[in-house]
């Protein structure tokens, strides 16, 4: 019996000794999990700035004739693309920092709290950005024509009271009625002189 005791005490021994090292290899793991999410969470976010400045570009290209509708729906991709990553690594930190503070035996109720305020913020697609519908709507069009100002000009008839009329008889034997300022008003053919004896010996 004493033997007996003895064996199942080394095989306890053991088995807290593979669980100790199991506990130490879990606790590495998890520690080196959440410095390269660190590192992963600061380069989305760099990405995340630099598709927002792409589609901006691309947005106001767009707005000025020269980039096209695919154009912008592929920075946007991009952007969605972006934050996506950005919430898949931030979820990851998440976890595996509740899983070190587990395996270290500190996790306590204010960790849970405040892991739960930040699960319960949503994240924000697109967040501070230019919608691209708003410069769907703003594009400038080719001109085609060009536009000129209405401008009303009153008629020198209605205007100039001073105007005087004269006949002017052409060689033709027409007549011409005209005002001052050689503007056509009558015209008919003048009637034969028959007392003129210009011409006759």
């Amino acid at each position: 019996a004493t033997r007996q005791a003895d064996y199942q005490y080394q095989q306890a021994l053991a088995n807290l000794d593979l669980a100790s090292r199991s506990n130490i290899s879990k606790t590495r793991q998890a520690y080196l999990g959440i410095l390269s999410n660190i590192s992963k969470i600061k380069a989305d976010k760099q990405a995340i700035k630099s598709a927002k400045s792409s589609l901006r570009a691309t947005q106001a290209s767009y707005t000025a004739g020269l980039r096209t509708m695919a154009d912008v729906l592929t920075a946007q991709t991009q952007l969605y693309n972006a934050q996506n990553t950005f919430a898949t690594d931030e979820y990851n930190y998440i976890n595996q920092l509740l899983q070190l503070k587990q395996l270290t035996g500190i996790l306590n109720a204010d960790d849970l709290s405040q892991i739960n305020s930040w699960l319960e913020k949503p994240m924000q697609i697109a967040k501070n950005n230019i919608p691209a519908e708003q410069h769907l709507t703003k594009r400038k069009q080719p001109q085609t024509s060009t536009k000129f100002k209405s401008k009303t000009i009153k008629s020198p008839v209605a205007t100039n009271k001073n105007r005087t009329n004269k006949i002017v008889v052409l060689s033709a034997g027409e007549v011409k009625q005209v005002d001052s300022d050689g503007d056509n008003i009558k015209t008919a053919m003048a009637t034969p002189n028959t007392n003129n004896n210009i011409g006759k010996n």
